[in-house]
């Protein structure tokens, strides 16, 4: 398929430099086939990262999410707007932002949940000590979604990921301590000295 898209265009895959795309296993065997580098997708690895970190407090977090889920019945939205305009929201793991967003309408709803005492949201509602992780995680991932951003943005280009990286290495050391994602040597990278060639050429440093 590939032989035959390039075709169209004049083209072989002697004319492809690298593959970019997601670091997926997939994607990876492409790369192998054509024996070119892979430029893996920096959003992916840093994801993945912020993943890991949110499986520590997976608890609270899946008691928010059903939390959330209970609110949305009929019967409890309609209490609900006795107090507020702002609906509940559920966590999806398709976008990876909405962990963050549901917090914070916890957060924003919180005050008004007290005034709840149906028996089936009882046991979901977070006790005083799992609010104080909540406030940790909320502020954590404020500053994580503002990487997210910066990392789609046009203009970021590989070395913007290396810097962006390594400040977040530097500000949250327990983020990747193992360096499984956010290392430039990590295993998820699969052509690492070719991503490292390309950061040392936008930065000017090649012949260094």
């Amino acid at each position: 398929m590939l032989d035959f898209t390039l075709s169209i265009y004049g083209k072989d895959i002697t004319n492809v430099i690298a593959i970019c795309g997601d670091n997926c296993e997939t994607n990876k065997t492409l790369a192998s086939l054509c024996q070119k580098p892979l430029m893996g997708c920096a959003s992916h690895r840093f994801n993945l990262s912020r993943a890991e970190m949110l499986e520590d407090h997976g608890e609270v977090i899946q008691k928010i999410n059903a939390l959330m889920g209970k609110m949305k019945s009929v019967k409890l939205s309609a209490k609900l707007r006795q107090f507020t305009h702002l609906r509940p929201i559920q966590a999806n793991i398709t976008r990876w932002s909405i962990t963050h967003r549901m917090i914070n309408r916890y957060m924003q709803l919180k005050e008004f949940i007290v005034y709840f005492d149906e028996e089936n949201i009882l046991e979901f509602i977070p006790s005083p000590k799992e609010n104080a992780t909540l406030s940790e995680v909320q502020q954590k991932l404020a500053t994580l979604d503002s990487v997210t951003m910066a990392l789609q943005r046009e203009s970021t280009d590989a070395s913007c990921v290396r810097l962006l990286f390594n400040e977040i290495k530097r500000k949250f050391p327990d983020l990747d301590g193992s360096d499984k994602y956010l290392s430039p040597t990590s295993k998820i990278t699969r052509s690492p000295d070719f991503e490292s060639g390309i950061v040392k050429i936008q930065n000017g440093k090649e012949k260094k």
